[in-house]
C-alpha cells in the first residue's frame, strides 16, 4: 500500500511539474514563426527571418525610401498571448548602418515599452548603434504582444534586431502526457483509498 501511494504522490507532482513548465521556448509551439502576424506603417516590404531551431527571430527596420514616405514608421511581428503569465525575451539592436533615428519597441494591447531607440512619440532619439537588453512583463489570455522595428526615416540602410530566449505562457489545456500522468496518479491515490477502507 506504501508503494501505491509513493506512486500516486510521484505521478502527480510529475504531471504538475510538466504541466507548469509547458511553456514554449522561442518561436514555436503555440508560438510558432508562422503563426504571428506581421505589418508595416505604409505596406512596404517587410523582412523577418527565424534560425533553423526557431529560437531567435530577427526583423529588420523598414528601409524602402523612396517607395514609402520619408515619415516614422514601424515594421510590426505580433500574436496573441495563449494565457495568463510572464512573457520574456533577451534583445539585441544593431544600427552600425544606419546610427541615426530607429529602434526597437515592444507593444502589450497597444501600450509602448520602449526597448531601445526611437518610437512614434520621440522619432530621433537614439541610444547607440550596437546595444542589447533584457525584457519581461506579466499579461493576460487574450493580450496581444507585438514587437515593433522603428525607423523615423525609411532610409539610409536597415536596423538589424534580434530576439531570443522568447518564452510566454502556454495553454492551459495540459499535453496528453501531462494528462496521462495525472491518470495514473489518480488511479494510484483511488487503489490505495479502496485499499485502506477495505482495512
Amino acid at each position: 500500500m506504501r508503494h501505491m501511494k509513493v506512486f500516486a504522490l510521484l505521478a502527480l507532482l510529475v504531471g504538475f511539474f510538466s504541466n507548469a513548465h509547458a511553456a514554449p521556448i522561442g518561436f514555436n509551439s503555440f508560438y510558432d514563426y508562422s503563426t504571428w502576424a506581421s505589418a508595416e506603417t505604409y505596406g512596404g516590404t517587410t523582412v523577418s527571418s527565424v534560425d533553423g531551431s526557431q529560437q531567435t527571430l530577427t526583423l529588420m527596420e523598414p528601409d524602402s525610401f523612396p517607395f514609402t514616405p520619408w515619415a516614422p514608421q514601424e515594421f510590426t511581428f505580433s500574436h496573441v498571448v495563449s494565457s495568463a503569465g510572464t512573457v520574456s525575451f533577451d534583445w539585441a539592436f544593431n544600427a552600425e548602418v544606419d546610427a541615426c533615428c530607429s529602434g526597437l519597441n515592444f507593444y502589450v494591447n497597444g501600450t509602448l515599452y520602449t526597448l531601445t531607440g526611437g518610437n512614434f512619440g520621440d522619432p530621433y532619439h537614439w541610444d547607440g548603434a550596437v546595444t542589447s537588453g533584457t525584457f519581461s512583463i506579466g499579461v493576460n489570455a487574450g493580450d496581444t504582444i507585438k514587437f515593433a522595428a522603428f525607423s523615423a526615416d525609411s532610409c539610409c540602410g536597415p536596423t538589424t534586431n534580434t530576439i531570443s530566449n522568447f518564452e510566454a505562457p502556454a495553454s492551459d489545456v495540459p499535453e496528453p502526457q501531462t494528462l496521462a500522468l495525472l491518470s495514473m496518479g489518480a488511479m494510484g491515490f483511488v487503489a490505495s483509498r479502496r485499499k485502506k477502507a477495505k482495512n
